[in-house]
């Protein structure tokens, strides 16, 4: 009797086990979501970047199916909201006082860049160099953002010997809140004046610090 050559032998047991190899593979091939058990695939056994938006159909993840840390933020990208409020006129005085300007009614609780800016403009009569040392002759304009008693201010010439302009005066701070505050502008001078272009942001951020510093 014929012995089989031993490479022979080898080369039959290498090709059994690769048809047989495969048809294991097409036997276990997953083809439908009914073969993974819940919870047996994790975020680790999934490349990154491997799916992608077109992998997932229309209404199958849900707000309710994200962990919390994942779910969208009603902000933007960025995750602040910017809330506005504008005047494009007035108030306009006839004497000198003050008066408010604008007012950002109820702003939420939460953290806040608040900025503000005015435009100041004088209305009196131009009396020449001649009333040069007049105590009224010289004007100002004086503006205070108030947020829940957390203010600041600005200071602008409007009138001087043989001249009057307007004036922008701009403020800023940081403010936390903890229930719904209004936030004031307040504008003031020593002589008639006009208001335009008035504003106040609210920028609502994730977090804000403050310090005291001296230098």
């Amino acid at each position: 009797m014929r012995r089989l050559n031993p490479s022979v032998v080898i080369s039959c047991l290498a090709l059994f086990v690769a048809l047989g190899g495969t048809a294991v593979a097409a036997k276990t091939l997953i083809t439908s979501s009914s073969q993974v058990k819940n919870g047996s695939i994790t975020g680790t056994d999934i490349a990154n970047g491997s799916i992608r938006g077109g992998d997932i159909a229309n209404g199958t993840i849900t707000a309710s199916k994200l962990a919390a840390g994942a779910r969208p933020r009603a902000a933007s990208a960025a995750g602040m909201v910017a809330h506005e409020v504008v005047r494009k006129t007035g108030p306009a005085l006839t004497s000198s006082g003050g008066a408010t300007v604008a007012t950002m009614r109820s702003l939420a609780p939460g953290q806040y860049l608040i900025l503000a800016k005015t435009t100041m403009s004088p209305d009196k009569e131009e009396q020449g160099l001649g009333e040069l040392l007049r105590d009224d002759k010289s004007g100002f304009g004086h503006c205070v953002l108030n947020a829940g008693g957390d203010v600041d201010d600005a200071r602008e010439s409007l009138t001087q010997p043989g001249a009057q302009q307007p004036s922008t005066l701009n403020m800023q701070l940081t403010r936390t809140i903890g229930e719904p505050t209004d936030v004031t502008l307040v504008c003031e001078s020593n002589q008639p004046f006009h208001v335009t272009d008035s504003s106040i942001v609210a920028l609502k951020l994730g977090g804000t610090t403050r310090a005291d510093v001296t230098e």
